[in-house]
């Protein structure tokens, strides 16, 4: 593992951790991912400050985006275009809070695994059922706010 000024980066073969280090600087937005040169097919962001998931270049290798505890409320549109091969997203102990946000991943016809684990969006009447509807891929999905996490193979 190799630090910098501002962020611990570790890789192992396919993966890129960007988590915070030891320093206490945070990411807080998504940016210069082009430098990574498409060579990852997961990019861990967990433990930062991102509030928006948006502002990726063309990441056609990129599988997975892992964005645990940040404080991500808005996701941007148009993520198939810049990450075409992306199937696993998860999104556990964010601020989503509304339907309209998880839509937007919906043109993201790729996605067979993700997760919405303790976001306020899993307490709407039906949230559920719409993400089975709008993610008919799915096979994995994650989604209760309460203690008894509910894990659904579709």
């Amino acid at each position: 593992m190799r630090s910098n000024s501002w962020m611990q980066f570790g890789w192992d073969h396919n993966y890129v951790n960007l988590q915070p280090s030891s320093l206490g600087y945070k990411i807080p937005l998504i940016e210069n991912l082009g430098a990574t040169l498409n060579q990852f097919d997961t990019i861990d962001f967990s433990d930062n400050e991102i509030r928006k998931v948006d502002n990726f270049p063309y990441l056609p290798r990129l599988k997975c985006l892992l964005f645990n505890n940040n404080r991500v409320c808005r996701i941007g549109e148009n993520l198939e275009e810049s990450l075409p091969a992306l199937d696993t997203l998860v999104f556990t102990n964010n601020y989503i809070q509304e339907l309209a946000d998880v839509e937007t991943m919906a043109t993201c016809k790729n996605l067979r695994m993700i997760s919405f684990l303790h976001n306020p969006v899993t307490a709407k009447p039906n949230y559920r059922l719409f993400v089975i509807h709008k993610f008919p891929e799915l096979k994995v999905f994650k989604h209760c706010f309460n203690s008894t996490s509910h894990f659904c193979l579709l």
